[in-house]
């Protein structure tokens, strides 16, 4: 199937590394021509140099989400290098382990949540000269489970925030022409990662959360990034306001 995506101009947010570095890739891959933030400059380097190998044009550039300012302009920049904006990836993330502190809450909140609030807003006007402007948002299928580890209690409730967040948002922007969806992975190991180190130091802990999945194995980037590329597509066309729970089973929780 041909996503329709060549050409397309599109923005992502944590694009160096894990599941949006392999976004990038696969807009790539689509011939869509990319612009993507992170915080580490080698990492920025390494992914901006990946993608330009493919063939499209792209720009990476490090920027802090904690600075608002900073994100706005970043958007505004990468819509006039890019020539416009047909979609806006939200994948900043972090997961801060000590949920008794006040400051990881904030911490979680501003990334998670008010992050991507700052960046919609200042995609959206770019977004509705597009034609197909579509909005996607990374949250977490941790959403969807209570008691899988109480350190993922700030992570998982800012994540929750998120999706409801585009949720609401998809029902605004709609008759604007934008479509919004979320996509909720679940656990994904790479290289470098969470999981991996987990494996590494955990490792009862890790069979016990591979054991939880039917496929005898814990997701990969790549096949979270093929759900991303589908829900941003023009193919896409009717879906508005979805949240994708792409995690191979892994989570038993029904979803109505």
């Amino acid at each position: 199937m041909d996503l329709q995506l060549k050409g397309k101009k599109v923005a992502i947010t944590g694009a160096s590394r894990g599941i949006c570095r392999a976004v990038a890739e696969a807009f790539a891959t689509e011939g869509a021509d990319v612009a993507f933030c992170a915080r580490g400059a080698e990492g920025v380097r390494a992914t901006a140099a990946a993608l330009t190998k493919q063939g499209v044009r792209a720009f990476g550039d490090c920027v802090d989400l904690h600075d608002h300012a900073a994100l706005r302009a970043w958007i505004a920049s990468a819509a006039e290098r890019l020539g416009g904006l047909d979609v806006f990836v939200h994948g900043v993330t972090s997961m801060a382990m000590d949920f008794e502190s006040v400051d990881t809450w904030r911490d979680q909140f501003e990334l998670n949540v008010v992050g991507a609030v700052v960046g919609c807003q200042a995609a959206v006007p770019f977004l509705k000269q597009s034609g197909a402007g579509a909005i996607v948002l990374i949250s977490s299928g941790i959403t969807l489970v209570t008691g899988f580890s109480n350190n993922e209690i700030a992570y998982g409730s800012a994540k929750a925030g998120l999706a409801h967040f585009g949720a609401q948002l998809a029902q605004v922007l709609a008759p604007q022409g934008i479509r919004v969806n979320v996509v909720s992975p679940g656990s994904i190991e790479f290289e470098g990662g969470m999981w991996e180190q987990v494996r590494l130091n955990q490792p009862a802990f890790y069979e016990q959360v591979r054991s939880m999945c039917p496929l005898g194995r814990l997701g990969r980037p790549e096949e979270v990034a093929s759900v991303v590329l589908f829900a941003a597509s023009p193919r896409a066309s009717l879906l508005i306001g979805s949240n994708l729970h792409v995690n191979g089973g892994q989570l038993k929780t029904p979803i109505y």
